[in-house]
């Protein structure tokens, strides 16, 4: 056997999910063995605790790409707030916590708010940036400004990086 081919199992066992948090993945609900689904996808059985339910590969990807965010989540996080946050089972809980623990309280949000919208209205293009840095620049403030949502209308934006460019 070659040790650099990797092999994946036909069917998959996957422990039922616990929904009572309102997790962005759900254990379906139809019971089945082996059947295909509507979609034409053959799907595979999973028995916990005597309950069989079937899991489509929509569900199996669905899972994967909540344990894919909530991996980059952690990642994200500096070393130290690694264990702390490691309980959260979705990433829809670890995001929240994130969101909560870092987030701020009001007096700083209007702060950086205040200091977005200077930085915005004050945006001049610097001589050695390239045409390029420069929209880069000014797309991450509006990026930040829309995230706290802060409108910013498409035509002041075109027309103040108009302005900024160097002749």
């Amino acid at each position: 056997m070659d040790p650099y081919v990797i092999s994946t199992p036909n069917s998959t066992k996957l422990p039922i999910l616990d929904t009572e948090f309102g997790d962005s993945y759900k254990a379906p609900a139809q019971e089945a063995a082996k059947d295909k689904s509507a979609s034409g996808k053959v799907a595979t059985s999973s028995r916990s605790k005597g309950r069989t339910v079937a899991v489509t590969a929509e569900d199996m990807q669905k899972r994967r790409n909540d344990v894919k965010a909530r991996t980059t989540l952690l990642l994200a996080l500096p070393d130290e707030h690694q264990l702390r946050f490691s309980k959260y089972e979705t990433a829809k809980e670890l995001w929240e916590a994130i969101l909560k623990t870092f987030g701020g309280n009001e007096a700083t949000k209007k702060t950086r708010k205040n200091q977005l919208k200077q930085l915005y209205g004050n945006f001049k293009a610097e001589g050695s940036e390239t045409l390029e840095q420069t929209f880069n620049r000014l797309q991450a403030i509006v990026s930040h400004l829309e995230f706290i949502d802060v409108p910013v209308e498409q035509e002041d934006l075109n027309q103040k990086f108009l302005t900024n460019l160097s002749p």
